[in-house]
Order: structure tokens, then C-alpha cells, then sequence
């Protein structure tokens, strides 16, 4: 089962106090949020800590078979004995269908939030460079309108 929103929400907190102290124009968050109270709660909090921010949500998204294939995987070499039953992997798919999908609509419903499905049946590899990809257009957009907002006000 998913941790209760009483532990998310603390260590969500903790997480974001400590990347403000070095970097004050926002996050990125992993593996955070997984429910929709916690999508409501750090999307409110984001938009206060950081209101001229790009908000994203990058969805890597896999087949069932392929994620029940890397779930078993990753318990033989990380040792993770939780996940080495058919039954415990999928609960953790149905946990996921549950909770975290919606966390997606929820997200493709808020004007502010651009979400990027990225294809999941590649490489390791392939995968992080187009999530550098993503992240670095989200970047430069950032900065493009902030230049932008410089540049008009200028014009005054």
C-alpha cells in the first residue's frame, strides 16, 4: 500500500525546504504525488513557493506485461522479496490504476500543468535523455518568458 498523506506530506516538505535553500526557481519532484490529495496539495504548494514557475508531469508510460517484467526484476537484484510473487505485483499494478492514474487527469485537467507522456518501451538510456529533453524545454521556455516579461515591462 501507499504511504498515508500524514508521512507524504512531511517529507514532501522537507524535500522542497531543501532544494529552495539552492535553488529558488523550483523542483523536480520523483515518485511524488502519487494520490490526488497529494497532487492537490504540492500543486498549491508549488504555486505558492514558486508562482512564475513551469509546472509539468512526465509520464513514462509502459504496458502492464512490461512493467510486471521490471517490477520481478528489479526484487531478484535489488533483493526486494515483496515483489517476487505474481500476487504482490499485481496488487502494486492495481494500486497504481487506482491512486496514481487519476493523479494524471487530475493534471491534464489544471490549466497551469503541461503533462508529456514519454514512451517507456526503450532504454534506460533513451528514456532519461528524453526526460533531459523535456526538462530542458520546459527550462528555456521558463526563461524565454521571463525575458519576455523583462522586455515588456521595459516597453512601458
Amino acid at each position: 500500500n501507499l504511504f498515508p498523506d500524514t508521512e507524504v506530506f512531511p517529507l514532501y516538505e522537507n524535500m522542497v525546504e531543501e532544494a529552495c535553500d539552492t535553488c529558488h526557481s523550483g523542483v523536480i519532484l520523483d515518485g511524488v504525488p502519487r494520490t490526488v490529495d497529494q497532487a492537490k496539495y504540492v500543486l498549491k504548494d508549488l504555486k505558492k513557493r514558486f508562482p512564475k514557475a513551469v509546472y509539468a508531469a512526465v509520464n513514462i508510460e509502459i504496458p502492464d506485461h512490461e512493467a510486471v517484467k521490471r517490477i520481478k526484476n528489479r526484487a531478484r537484484h535489488e533483493g526486494r522479496s515483496d515483489d517476487l510473487s505474481v500476487e504482490a505485483v499485481q496488487q502494486r499494478l492495481q494500486i497504481y490504476t487506482n491512486e496514481t492514474t487519476p493523479v494524471l487527469d487530475f493534471f491534464e485537467k489544471d490549466p497551469d500543468v503541461e503533462v508529456y507522456p514519454v514512451a517507456g518501451l526503450r532504454s534506460i538510456a533513451e528514456i532519461r535523455h528524453r526526460v533531459f529533453e523535456i526538462v530542458n524545454g520546459m527550462m528555456m521556455a521558463s526563461m524565454n518568458d521571463a525575458e519576455f516579461s523583462l522586455e515588456g515591462s521595459t516597453q512601458k
